[in-house]
């Protein structure tokens, strides 16, 4: 229990690594992590267990980086009641890093589960969540369950996919994508599936399941910024839940028909509940 005291880490590593395999939790307990390079906490254990509640993680490059060595099959990462930020950003609302930073970035992390849950938030990176692995037989395998409560995501992007067969389950949560950049090779989006990660129909499909809340994109430049891009082989399955009587928000530019874009030579791509959101130009 860290008592509301804090780590002040001056280095270009990571403030704590975390290498045990038995259950490790962190209360409340504040990490900064600000100079060049720095990251908060890397996870380098083999299938981790690892809980944070009540924490406030302040980091230039990584928040949370799970690497495990000789990677996992079976890891566990709740945050509850934590926030994650960047430290180049101050107003989290309008602005974030571009690029390379990433909140809670995942390598080699197979079949297991990542929670946000009850208010926490990841704000002002380029990749708030960004999940990835080992190219092999030209996929990144991934089958990981990510459970988002009652949370908010600000960046760049909130998720940066690049595996399949992951189950996305967001409930009553804020998703916003920010971007003031230019140039067509800087289109992103605030949820996207990367092009090419299925290699035709050899991946698995990646379900995402949104319950209420809020997707947003804001898009201050030339920029392609939307809420959602779709890899060209549309092998994603989105799925919009009514949250009771909340519709799932859709808040994207007037510049888009819809709040969906997907990567040519696709032009469409299929979404269930299409009839449980609300669309607003912004």
């Amino acid at each position: 229990n860290g008592n509301g005291y804090s780590i002040n880490y001056t280095g270009n590593g990571s403030a704590l690594d975390i290498s045990a395999t038995s259950l490790v939790t962190i209360n409340n307990l504040n990490v900064n992590a600000t100079t060049n390079g720095a990251y908060g906490i890397t996870i380098s254990s083999t299938d981790p267990n690892v809980k944070l509640s009540g924490c406030t993680i302040k980091a230039d490059t990584r928040g949370i980086s799970m690497y495990p060595v000789g990677g996992s099959t079976n890891s566990y990462l709740e945050i509850t009641s934590t926030n994650i930020l960047n430290s180049r950003v101050t107003d989290y609302e309008n602005d974030t890093t571009v690029g390379d930073t990433r909140g809670i970035a995942l390598f080699d992390v197979e079949n297991s589960q990542i929670k946000v849950l009850n208010g926490s938030t990841i704000r002002g990176f380029g990749y708030s969540i960004n999940t990835s692995n080992n190219l092999v037989n030209g996929i990144r395998a991934g089958g990981n369950t990510y459970t988002i409560e009652d949370s908010s995501i600000t960046g760049w992007s909130a998720f940066n996919v690049w595996t399949v067969g992951n189950t996305f389950n967001i409930t009553n949560s804020i998703l916003k994508g920010i971007s003031d950049l230019d140039g067509e090779w800087n289109n992103f989006a605030t949820f996207v599936i990367n092009n090419g990660i299925y290699n035709g129909t050899a991946g698995a499909a990646n379900n995402v399941n949104i319950k209420g809340g809020e997707v947003s994109a804001y898009k201050n430049g030339t920029a392609n910024h939307n809420c959602f891009l779709e890899s060209s082989e549309t092998r994603t399955n989105f799925t919009f839940i009514m949250n009771g009587s909340d519709y799932v928000t859709l808040k994207y530019d007037e510049y888009y028909e819809t709040p969906f874009s997907v990567s040519a030579p696709a032009t469409t791509i299929t979404v269930s509940g299409i009839e449980n959101t609300e669309w607003i130009e912004i």
